[in-house]
Formats: C-alpha cells, sequence, structure tokens
C-alpha cells in the first residue's frame, strides 16, 4: 500500500499530549522556590558522578519517606517523562532533562508534548534502523522505543485485525488505579487497548498489503465516551477540505500543523534541543493529498 507513518494526529489522539503550548520547553525558566524543588529531584541521583541516574535508585529514593515530599508531583511527571514520553535506549536511565519540563508541568505550564514525543519516535526509529544495518549479520541488536504507542497506532489505523478495543467502562475500571483519585472522565485511546494482544498467527504483513484494510481518518465520533481531539470537518465520513467545525482556529491549525513539513523539536543525544525532519509529503495518500 506503500508509506505511511504515525503522525501529530495519531499522538494527540492517541496519547491526548498538546500539540501546542505556552512555554518552551528548551527555555523554560524557574523561580527560587522551584530551583529548591529541582535540587530535591537531583538528591535521586548517584553520589558517584560516573554512575548513571537509575530508575531503581530513583525508586527507592521517591518511593517512601520522601512521597509526600514538597515536589511529590513534579517526581511523578519527571518518572512519567523519562519512562514513558522520552524513554531512551538505557531503559533503567532516568536523564535530568527532564526535571525542568516536570516542574514547568507541575505549575500549570502546557509543554508540546506532542511534536517532542513524535520527534523523539522518528529518532530512535531512524537510529534503530542505522544499527541494524551496520551490525546485519554480525551482531544482534538490542533497541528501545516506544514500541507500545507503535502497536496501538496499528490497532487505530487498520481494519481486520483480530484484536478488539474495550469499551469506555471496562477502560476506565482498569485504568482507575487510585479509586477516582487522580481520573478524569476523558481518557485518551490508548486506555481502550489495555492489556489487549493480537491473536497470534494471524498474517499481519498481508493486512498491510491491502490498501482497502487502512483507515485514513480513524478518529471520529464512533469512540464512544474518549474524547477525540478533532483534525477536520467531516461530511458524510468523508473530509472535504482543511477546514473545522466550532472552534475553527484552533481546529484548523491542527489540521495545518499535521501536514506541514516542519522539524520536530526533541531532546538528541546529548539531551540538548535538536530538530527531526517531519515529512508529510512522503505519505501524502495517507493525508488524502494524493
Amino acid at each position: 500500500m506503500g508509506e505511511f507513518t504515525p503522525t501529530l494526529e495519531d499522538v494527540a489522539n492517541i496519547s491526548r499530549f498538546p500539540i501546542c503550548g505556552d512555554q518552551s520547553p528548551f527555555d523554560i525558566a524557574l523561580t527560587p522556590e522551584e530551583v529548591d524543588k529541582l535540587a530535591i529531584l537531583r538528591r535521586g541521583a548517584p553520589t558517584s558522578p560516573n554512575t548513571s541516574l537509575r530508575f531503581s535508585n530513583w525508586i527507592q529514593y521517591f518511593g517512601d519517606a520522601n512521597r509526600q515530599g514538597p515536589c511529590w508531583l513534579a517526581t511523578f511527571i519527571a518518572l512519567w517523562l523519562g519512562q514513558f514520553v522520552l524513554c531512551d535506549f538505557l531503559q533503567d536511565c532516568l536523564h535530568e532533562c527532564v526535571f525542568p519540563l516536570a516542574l514547568a508541568i507541575a505549575r500549570g505550564d502546557t509543554i508540546p508534548l506532542a511534536p517532542m514525543f513524535l520527534g523523539h519516535l522518528y529518532r530512535l526509529l531512524n537510529q534503530a534502523q542505522l544499527l541494524e544495518k551496520s551490525a546485519s549479520g554480525t551482531m544482534g541488536v538490542e533497541t528501545l522505543l516506544n514500541s507500545g504507542f507503535l502497536q496501538v497506532f496499528l490497532w487505530e489505523r487498520f481494519r481486520g485485525l483480530e484484536v478488539h478495543s474495550l469499551p469506555h467502562s471496562h477502560a476506565m475500571k482498569m485504568a482507575d488505579w487510585g479509586r477516582g483519585s487522580y481520573m478524569s472522565e476523558s481518557l485518551p485511546l490508548v486506555c481502550r487497548w489495555f492489556k489487549l494482544m493480537q491473536r497470534k498467527g494471524q498474517d499481519f504483513l498481508k493486512l498491510l498489503d491491502n490498501v482497502e484494510n487502512f483507515v485514513f481518518r480513524p478518529y471520529g465520533t464512533s469512540a464512544e465516551t474518549f474524547t477525540i481531539v478533532p483534525f477536520y470537518a467531516d461530511v458524510s465520513d468523508t473530509v472535504e477540505v482543511l477546514a473545522a467545525m466550532s472552534q475553527s482556529s484552533q481546529f484548523k491549525k491542527y489540521a495545518m500543523l499535521n501536514v506541514a513539513p516542519i522539524p520536530l523539536p526533541t531532546l538528541g543525544d546529548s539531551r540538548s534541543e535538536i530538530s527531526v525532519p517531519y515529512s508529510p509529503y512522503r505519505v501524502r495518500q495517507q493525508f488524502r493529498l494524493d
């Protein structure tokens, strides 16, 4: 069927990450109180400067006596960012670069995590491809990336797969580990695939080769009570123009960003800002632009 790829629309709907924000992720000014909290977050780091900040050490330090400390929310967000959003090849490491992001989110700033996540995913996929090419036939290659997101992306985008999403009520029960303490009625679409597995033995590659199985507009009104981030104005289930329905300026902006070849800002190997190419023109058919 040609090429297809995860887009900003997929990230926004599956993971509910913001596409735009009110705070640059690479220029975060901290208040004196937040500087003190940053020092607390860094205490989870090992004493040796040659040793990486380990995930296990982080849990041990903040899991007990420091659970109700002054920056417990930023601690939880930093853990989430480092392990699930901007994960890296070193899966047991937690990078300090996420600490300012966590403090900004904890105080209420909106960080554009969708382009950061997608750029990070593209970067890791590119690295994995280069490693496999260079090591082909000589050694095994161990890679780490957000395979869970890629799996849900395929389930949302393809018909005929022998796996069925959970109803909203079931997804709420499975996601509500805190017994309602932190739960919202609005769940991201990833929650409707919680703990599901595809049946073994199905010819998945055959499904991928048939363009009739690809869902060009998967995020419509059929998602029960899951909240959808709309990008387009649907007319009889077909998209006529890149227009919007009610909040036209916001949705039109999202639609344009989804198809614009704009570099995605994210974190590089040195944990500093880099730009990763976003090339929607290579998948024009996926956007119904070809």
